[in-house]
């Protein structure tokens, strides 16, 4: 036993998951404006349930930046599919995506 080993946290398991960055460029402000209070409401119960890390709009109001959490590419667009946010109202540009690290990493430890 190494000396001081109870100071270490302990090894957490965390499923597979993926981050998602996203890029919107709103196109219909009216519409979007309409159901603004409810796509808001959409993303506060994906914030409690883990799967969006941060949101907000440009600093313009023509797009916003969205970073949500998912197993696959196949999780996020029924996450998408589900904001009252339309296609309609938005488009969205192509996503980068991060993979899963382990629990005792961070982002120092690999120099990101």
């Amino acid at each position: 036993m190494r000396c001081c080993s109870w100071l270490e946290p302990p090894e957490l398991e965390f499923p597979a998951m993926k981050r998602f960055v996203v890029l919107l460029r709103f196109t219909d402000n009216e519409r979007r404006l309409e159901v603004r209070p409810a796509h808001r409401e959409y993303l506060r119960s994906l914030h409690e349930q883990g799967k969006l890390l941060t949101a907000g709009p440009w600093a313009d109001d023509t797009g916003a930046l969205l970073i949500y959490q998912a197993a696959d590419e196949a999780e996020l667009d029924r996450i998408i599919a589900d904001d009252p946010y339309t296609p309609e109202t938005w488009s969205r540009s192509p996503c980068a995506a991060s993979g899963p690290r382990s629990s005792r990493s961070t982002w120092l430890d690999h120099g990101s």
